[in-house]
C-alpha cells in the first residue's frame, strides 16, 4: 500500500491535469487533419506515430522518451465545422496540454 501512495505522490501537475476540452473550428475536416499533422511534425517534443483519417484519429508519442502515446480525435460536425479533442484514455498523458495549445493556436491561425 505504501508503494502505491509513493508512486501517486510522484506525479507532476502536468501528469495529473485533466485535458478533456473539446475545441470547435470553422474549418473543413481535411484541412484540420493536415494542419494538426503539420503542427505535430513541427513540434520539438512530439512525433507522429500513426493516423487513420477515415476515423479521424492521430496518435502521437513524446520524442526520445518511452512514454505513453496520446490520441487526438478529429470529428466532422458538418461540411465546414470540426471538433478536436483527446481520446478519453489520453486526457491525462504527461505534457499533452502543451501540444493541445500548439494545435489550437495553429488552427485558429488557419
Amino acid at each position: 500500500m505504501l508503494s502505491m501512495l509513493c508512486g501517486c505522490a510522484s506525479f507532476t501537475a502536468e501528469e495529473a491535469e485533466l485535458h478533456d476540452e473539446i475545441f470547435a473550428y470553422d474549418l473543413p475536416f481535411d484541412r484540420t487533419f493536415l494542419k494538426i499533422m503539420d503542427t505535430i511534425n513541427d513540434s520539438s517534443e512530439w512525433t507522429l506515430d500513426s493516423t487513420n483519417q477515415l476515423e479521424g484519429m492521430i496518435m502521437v508519442r513524446p520524442k526520445g522518451l518511452d512514454e505513453e502515446a496520446a490520441i487526438i480525435i478529429v470529428r466532422r460536425v458538418d461540411k465546414r465545422r470540426v471538433t478536436v479533442e483527446l481520446a478519453k484514455e489520453s486526457q491525462r498523458v504527461r505534457n499533452v496540454g502543451k501540444l493541445l495549445k500548439a494545435i489550437d493556436s495553429a488552427l485558429i491561425a488557419s
